[in-house]
């Protein structure tokens, strides 16, 4: 090949290429974000315009017509930023070619690009790159994503955040990356998700949120996690859910909030977690809760709540928490609950807790004479539904209530 044939090549190669649909102002803007580049353009129409070093609005011929548009030099970052209606105009990306060469981040690179396909199967361009967040966010068009490079990630919030039409996702190298706050948010196609490694993750702050279409989830090194608020909740087609290595983990509000077709929890090492607020609420189809370690916790507003099929519960130890607001509330089927249960708590407030359920007389009983011999002060408690307390109950309300507790079974005692 000759010498001007390989540099013809190269050029080739080294493009970045993509398609636009000029709309109905017949223009697209070239959003740049910082002072790093020096590119060129060509156009499908016939434009050349050099020595960009910044945004360059491009002004096609015809309106609402699709256009070719070919970059070359230092170009390190898109900047679409979910600014409507530029961010709808681009339609593919046919080749990265040296895009995103030696940047350090994507942030907000693609976001927004609602119509965007990625023809492109490049997988280097990344590889200088640690800061994600956002680039792919709210790609609604996005079926697939191609096995790209991106090894020295540290952050990938928002990434691919509403990318609503994505069925498959690729084997990604996330090894260094810690935060994966709202990564996967509401891709509610998935069915399924790689075994990924993101061993070295400690934020998964709603990282699989609202992924209604995943029926399994594989089992991940999860094990330096320590904030999974809201990390799976509204994944409503999960029936199982794997032992994973949680013991790191702190916050679990909202974990599993909405998972309806959970038919069963695993015994998953929770012991370090504090915060247990709505974790388990709405999980329809649980029939069961197994005896987990959730000595820790100190709040659990609403943990169960909702979970009606669940008629009996463990004698888990949740003596450190300080609030059980509408705990069990809803649980309709729930009958048989352990005696002695709050022994040890000094919790008051169980506003609302027990509203809802079909206790039985000894359960009641038990829980009422649970929370008395704590001799606890100025406290409130609910329950509607189920067995009115007998006089063993009445007992201890009445001793509560001299120390000032607000209490309202069912009965009307």
């Amino acid at each position: 090949m000759g010498i001007i044939a390989a540099s013809r090549l190269r050029g080739v190669i080294n493009s970045f290429i993509f398609t636009v649909n000029s709309g109905a102002n017949g223009e697209f803007v070239i959003k740049t974000l910082g002072d790093s580049y020096s590119y060129k353009v060509e156009t499908s129409d016939g434009q050349n315009i050099v020595e960009n070093t910044g945004d360059l609005t491009i002004v096609f011929p015809q309106l609402n017509n699709i256009y070719t548009v070919t970059i070359n030099g230092i170009f390190p970052q898109f900047f679409l930023d979910n600014v409507s209606p530029n961010d709808q105009k681009l339609l593919s990306i046919e080749q990265f070619g040296t895009y995103g060469e030696n940047s350090s981040s994507q942030i907000d690179a693609f976001s927004g690009a609602l119509n965007l396909k990625i023809n492109a199967s490049e997988s280097n361009s990344f590889k200088s790159t640690s800061n994600f967040d956002a680039a792919w966010e709210d790609c609604r068009s996005l079926t697939s994503f191609p096995l790209l490079d991106v090894s020295n990630g540290l952050r990938f919030n928002n990434t691919w955040k509403n990318c609503v039409s994505l069925t498959s996702f690729p084997l990604l190298d996330f090894s260094n990356a810690d935060s994966f706050v709202d990564c996967w948010k509401s891709c509610q196609n998935l069915t399924s998700f790689p075994l990924v490694d993101v061993s070295s993750g400690v934020n998964f702050i709603t990282s699989w949120n609202d992924c209604r279409g995943l029926t399994s989830f594989p089992l991940l090194d999860v094990s330096n996690g320590t904030n999974f608020l809201a990390t799976w909740e509204d994944c409503r087609s999960l029936t199982s859910f794997p032992l994973l290595d949680l013991s790191s983990g702190i916050n679990f509000s909202r974990a599993w909030r909405g998972c309806v077709s959970l038919t069963s929890f695993p015994l998953l090492d929770l012991s370090s977690g504090t915060n247990f607020d709505t974790s388990w609420r709405g999980c329809v189809s649980l029939t069961s809760f197994p005896l987990l370690d959730l000595s820790s916790g100190t709040n659990f507003d609403t943990s169960w709540r909702g979970c009606q099929n669940l008629t009996s519960f463990p004698l888990l130890d949740l003596s450190n928490s300080n609030s059980f607001s509408k705990t069990w509330r809803d649980c309709r089927n729930l009958t048989s609950f352990p005696s002695g249960f709050f022994n040890g708590c000094s919790a008051t407030n169980f506003l609302k807790c027990f509203i809802t359920t079909n206790l039985n007389q000894q359960s009641i009983d038990g829980i009422l004479v649970s929370i008395n011999s704590n001799t606890t002060s100025n406290g409130i408690f609910s329950q509607s539904g189920g067995s009115a307390p007998s006089t063993t109950g009445e007992a201890a309300i009445t001793a509560m209530r001299n120390r000032g507790w607000t209490v309202a079974v069912t009965g009307g005692f």
